[in-house]
């Protein structure tokens, strides 16, 4: 039952099979997908599965290209979640935790997951601990200066002293790993006063988490992760190691690792999109 629900996607994305969440180690399983470009996507399938209140926003949006970044996010979200869980699509159901994060209330274990778009690709992350993704596009980034002064002062003096090349790429890292942390803390972008910011170094682009004040999490426990896509797009990923080493699955269109943190094992299953 559930194989079939999610052909109804899967099939156009070739996106690959994964086992259930493993309860006992940390891994996190990443999806991203293209967004098709279709001026009657109301009438997919992908906007079939949606709920009553998804299909709501989707249409009040003014341009098709948000309309339908937002349906294919959501619709990723249902099936990819529906891999690992004996759900239909169609049948999950989410609501909003106290911090505002979207949480799904027909399970007993409440799976983590957390979703990304910008126009032309989404994504999503699913795994047994807390987990925050983010994606950006190069594109929309048209005078990086706007995002520096949102990034805190040790990640704005970095990229002050970057080659004039390499300026738009390290401000959209940083604020991918900003917005992914925020989210898989639960804080979102009101957190970004919490005193915090990333290293990266130069010579193995490692990342590294450094902060000034007191948080309420334990960020020596947090692992990063940061990737390209087709050197269009850039998304960060950020995981709550309990105990173990995580593991993150990716399966995207051509996508390759920037850098991560210590700690993290990353395994990448690259794919074509049409």
């Amino acid at each position: 039952m559930v194989m079939q629900g999610m052909n109804l996607i899967f099939n156009h994305k070739q996106l690959c099979y994964y086992q259930p969440l493993d309860r006992n180690g940390e891994h996190a399983f990443v999806y991203v997908t293209r967004v098709p470009n279709d001026n009657n996507f109301i009438k997919s399938e992908y906007f079939e599965i949606l709920s009553e209140d998804e299909r709501k926003k989707a249409l009040a949006f003014r341009f098709i290209e948000d309309r339908n970044s937002y349906i294919t996010a959501h619709a990723l979200l249902r099936t990819a979640l529906s891999l690992h869980f004996p759900i239909l699509p169609n049948e999950w159901v989410f609501r909003n935790s106290q911090l505002g994060k979207p949480e799904q209330i027909n399970l007993p274990n409440k799976a983590r997951f957390n979703l990304s778009r910008t126009r032309g690709i989404v994504c999503c992350v699913i795994s047994n601990s807390p987990v925050g993704i983010d994606i950006e596009s190069f594109a929309t980034l048209n005078n990086y200066k706007d995002f520096i002064s949102i990034l805190d002062e040790e990640e704005a003096n970095t990229i002050r002293f970057l080659p004039d090349s390499e300026k738009r790429l390290y401000t959209v890292i940083f604020w991918t790993l900003k917005e992914s942390f925020l989210k898989g803390t639960g804080e979102g972008i009101g957190g970004l006063s919490n005193g915090f910011w990333f290293r990266i170094k130069k010579n193995d682009e490692r990342t590294e988490l450094q902060s000034n004040t007191a948080q309420n999490h334990n960020l020596r426990q947090w692992r990063f992760a940061t990737f390209l896509v087709d050197h269009s797009y850039a998304f960060s990923i950020s995981i709550y190691a309990k105990n173990n080493k995580p593991l993150v699955l990716i399966d995207s269109p051509t996508t390759e690792l920037f850098g991560a943190s210590k700690g993290i094992e990353v395994n990448i299953k690259n794919r074509v999109c049409k």
